[in-house]
């Protein structure tokens, strides 16, 4: 029960930072059908460069999803798993998905341009963003194209991130429907991990509903050349919303975290 607590303290907390990076720390303000925009947050203000904002943001992204991941790992291994070959694999799998999580978006951070003549292009096709722009706070131009390396590399990511969740899922799901024709574990013992998959299932679903398909939109904004600087900050208001809501969720979903909830607020 300490492990599954620790992973949940662990998903929470990445999730936490998340949306401290995309509001109050970061607040990145992004122009639609471009890739560029100026961060307005408190690391800013202290002078940290735009470039690396951007890396620790992509960053700390990377390792909500690798978290949900091990979400599912560690309740595979500790049900069906401690005894096979897997309890060897899985900590270099750990470090491979950590290493991956802390490279990945490194050839995109290297790709970055130099600013002068990319906002010079940048200022020539979308010269109303000139209003935006002062010494105090530049435009900051991420890419004017789509260089190969940095999109694979981050496609390779996703792809390696989903097939990980799915599998695990998948895994668990056949495991316990295994052990229930075989009367492996109790009933009591199988409703409780039925309970707390269903639980993740659920927390999985608000990474879709206020990252995954704002997210999306913002892409179908720049690949179809959409310009709309008002459905663009609703997308980003409502990603805004992912740590509250998952916040509320976990607690209502999350038994010890409920009750020690209560117990704050004196709840009964």
């Amino acid at each position: 029960m300490c492990s599954t607590k620790l992973h949940l303290l662990n998903f929470l907390m990445w999730s936490m930072a998340y949306d401290m990076i995309m509001t109050c720390v970061g607040q990145p303000y992004l122009f639609s059908t471009t890739m560029a925009g100026i961060p307005l947050g408190f690391l800013h203000m202290i002078g940290i460069g735009t470039g690396a904002q951007i890396y620790f943001g992509m960053t700390i992204a990377a390792f909500c999803a690798i978290s949900t991941v091990q979400l599912f790992e560690n309740r595979f291994f500790v049900l069906f798993a401690e005894k096979t070959w897997w309890r060897h694999v899985r900590y270099p799998f750990k470090v491979f998905n950590i290493t991956f999580g802390v490279a990945f978006y490194l050839p995109t951070y290297y790709a970055m341009p130099d600013q002068y003549l990319p906002r010079q292009q940048l200022f020539m096709v979308h010269p109303e963003l000139i209003q935006f722009d002062s010494p105090e706070n530049p435009i900051f131009v991420m890419a004017l194209d789509f260089p190969w390396i940095p999109v694979y590399s981050q496609r390779v990511f996703t792809i390696i991130i989903i097939i990980e969740m799915i599998v695990f899922g998948t895994l668990l799901q056949v495991n316990m429907n295994w052990a229930v024709r075989k009367m492996i574990v109790s009933n009591k013992t199988l409703q409780l991990q039925r309970d707390f998959v269903k639980s993740i299932k659920l927390q999985i679903l608000i990474p879709l509903l206020f990252v995954v398909l704002p997210s999306a939109w913002l892409a179908i904004m720049g690949a179809y050349n959409i310009s709309d600087q008002g459905s663009g900050n609703l997308a980003r208001n409502i990603i805004s919303l992912h740590g509250v809501s998952s916040t509320v969720l976990m607690i209502y979903l999350q038994k010890p975290y409920r009750q020690y909830f209560k117990q704050i607020f004196n709840f009964k």
